[in-house]
């Protein structure tokens, strides 16, 4: 347990995982940081032994800067950028210094054109692009591209139907083409993986049809010499979700399905590649799986190969129910869990871990 979030100044539930940058963490709690009450997030940065410094309150001074930022944030020429889920009618962009100054609200994200974006940003060439959850012409959620001063353009609407639904997740840039996940949608409304260009010319890779292949997938995917690895919040042999890989031409293959206990359940975080093997987080399950258990990290090779439960989660005041990806720093994984750990919250107000696989 590297830090026990408090509930007040400090932040509380963190969904997002962390960047590091230059040795230093930073991430962003979904609520906290005005004093008592709940808040409405913060942006934070933490050491490696555990020195937390709230970076940014959402709300302070009665600023209308966005709030429940769901996102990990990204590091672009030495400036930190993020997105919310709230505020400012559909969410917003923002952007801040590493020592936490001139934070600014780029766009704010309006419901006919996108809005409730919960992934992060990513950067290709000095464009952003991202997600929102809905929104659009189809009120089904967006790709968007922005430029570094807030102009933002829909490069694609999904329209409710086979080509996607709702995505959570961010894009992927794989030469030159974006790829992503729904969360529904598709040929058996479960969630697809999809291509779109930056002309918007969107193409459905892959839709899951629940087992044995996965259904619902809200993390994201990663780039591995070609390969695309993801991860399914359900469907699988078990219907506990699944871990999987797809060509950029669509051939998916399921290379873990979940059994809830000893393994873990409920997989929202994408994976990590390190040291020639995955790893991630399931937000549920594992060894102490009653009555729905409080999550694993897990390792498994590229090949779907020697699955391994490397910790389960038992709830406060150690931590429980990881959302966000893992990061590796020197060897060591860093992550948070929405719950769990020593503060005053009835379930823990979350916490940030570092682990040794």
């Amino acid at each position: 347990m590297l830090y026990s979030f408090g509930a007040g100044t400090d932040g509380a539930a963190p969904e997002a995982g962390l960047i590091a940058v230059d040795g230093v963490l930073y991430g962003t709690t979904t609520t906290g940081g005005l004093g008592t009450g709940i808040g409405l997030g913060t942006v934070f940065s933490l050491s490696t032994i555990g020195k937390e410094t709230v970076l940014h309150a959402f709300g302070e001074a009665s600023q209308h800067d966005g709030q429940d930022p769901m996102a990990s944030l990204i590091a672009v020429n030495h400036t930190l950028y993020g997105t919310t889920e709230f505020g400012r009618n559909g969410g917003t962009v923002f952007r801040i210094s590493p020592n936490g100054k001139n934070e600014r609200v780029l766009h704010a994200f309006l419901p006919p054109s996108g809005a409730k974006p919960n992934a992060n940003l990513i950067d290709v060439n000095g464009t952003f692009y991202g997600t929102t959850t809905v929104g659009g012409r189809g009120n089904a959620g967006t790709v968007f591209s922005m430029t570094t001063d807030g102009k933002s353009h829909d490069v694609y609407a999904f329209r409710q139907g086979t080509d996607g639904r709702y995505p959570n997740s961010d894009v992927l840039d794989v030469n030159g083409v974006l790829y992503g996940t729904t969360f529904l949608g598709g040929t058996h409304d479960l969630g697809t993986v999809f291509s779109v260009t930056a002309s918007g010319k969107e193409r459905v890779l892959y839709s899951f049809a629940g087992s044995p292949d996965g259904a619902d997938p809200f993390g994201n995917l990663i780039d591995v010499n070609g390969t695309l690895y993801g991860t399914t919040t359900g469907g699988g042999t078990d219907k506990h979700g699944t871990v999987f890989s797809i060509t950029t031409s669509g051939e998916e293959r399921v290379l873990h399905s979940f059994l809830g206990s000893p393994d873990g359940a409920v997989p929202y975080g994408g994976v990590s590649a390190a040291n020639g093997m995955l790893y991630g987080v399931t937000t549920e399950g594992g060894s102490n799986y009653s009555p729905i258990g409080y999550g694993t990290v897990y390792s498994i090779s590229m090949t779907g190969k020697n699955e391994r439960v490397l910790y389960s989660f038992a709830g406060k005041p150690d931590a429980e129910v990881p959302y966000g990806s893992l990061v590796d720093v020197d060897g060591t994984l860093y992550g948070t869990t929405y719950l769990g750990g020593s503060g005053p919250c009835e379930f823990g107000c979350g916490a940030v871990f570092a682990l040794q696989p």
